[in-house]
């Protein structure tokens, strides 16, 4: 196992995260892909800009293994839509950035939360 492995493996078993689908959109189409341990946190910073984007107070950062999207890439625009567990609605999170992570294993998506969802 790697150390990039690992640090995946500590993601899934360590943080408690949840299940997500998380939807591509590209010029040739759109893709889906289901991931099964994704971490959602808040952002606490109320002034943090990300790439010229100000922070309004619906925003959070999912952490998601970079493995899980195999060839494919998060970018801006993308949508991380959670999944509905009895009461709990879906939550639906628009890609505002994308930084790789803890040896190239883990995205940190900054995300603003859509409306209606």
């Amino acid at each position: 196992m790697t150390t990039s492995d690992a640090m995946a493996a500590d993601l899934a078993w360590m943080d408690g995260g949840e299940p997500i689908t998380v939807t591509l959109y590209r010029p040739e189409g759109t893709q889906q892909v289901s991931i099964a341990q994704a971490l959602k946190r808040r952002v606490d910073r109320p002034n943090r800009a990300f790439n010229g984007v100000v922070v309004e107070g619906a925003e959070v950062v999912w952490h998601l293994p970079a493995s899980a999207l195999g060839e494919a890439t998060l970018r801006s625009g993308d949508v991380i839509a959670t999944a509905p567990a009895g009461d709990t609605p879906v939550e639906q999170w628009v890609v505002l950035e994308v930084a790789v992570t803890t040896l190239n294993s883990r995205l940190e998506a900054s995300c603003r939360k859509l409306a209606g969802s």
